[in-house]
């Protein structure tokens, strides 16, 4: 049986790392929407319906906390897990304040992050599957 692919939205804006992560999530059975950056990340996930989130922390127009803060704040949106990764040493960052579900410093292992978005994929999916089904309300 095939495996399904699981839906990714990544905001990076190195191409070089865009373009790693591309070539391992896709391997990996990720359908990928990479962006540069956005100021319109709800209508972006309403459009591409992602089953998790990764964001680089540094960011131009929005950085990784306000996209993150604008999913996890809307009612439609805030089941989706949000991944956020950055070279700011994790000390320096009110982390707990982000609502990310997880926070990766970078470097990273590439081992590390496919196990994170792959456990973040499956409790996505058993909820929704268990009748709290997305809802997007724009």
């Amino acid at each position: 049986m095939k495996e399904s692919f699981k839906r990714i939205l990544i905001v990076e804006d190195d191409p070089a790392l865009s373009e790693l992560l591309k070539d391992v999530l896709e391997q990996h059975h990720y359908h990928c929407l990479f962006l540069p950056y956005t100021d319109e990340i709800l209508k972006v996930v309403h459009d591409f319906r992602p089953e998790v989130i990764l964001l680089d922390y540094l960011l131009p127009v929005m950085n990784g906390e306000e996209l993150c803060a604008c999913v996890k704040q809307n009612k439609s949106t805030c089941n989706i897990p949000v991944i956020i990764y950055s070279a700011f040493p994790q000390t320096l960052l009110p982390v707990k304040d982000f609502m990310c579900d997880v926070f990766i410093a970078k470097p990273f292992d590439l081992n590390n992050l496919l196990n994170q978005l792959e456990k973040h994929v499956l409790r996505y999916r058993r909820k929704n599957r268990y009748g709290k089904t997305r809802v997007f309300l724009f």
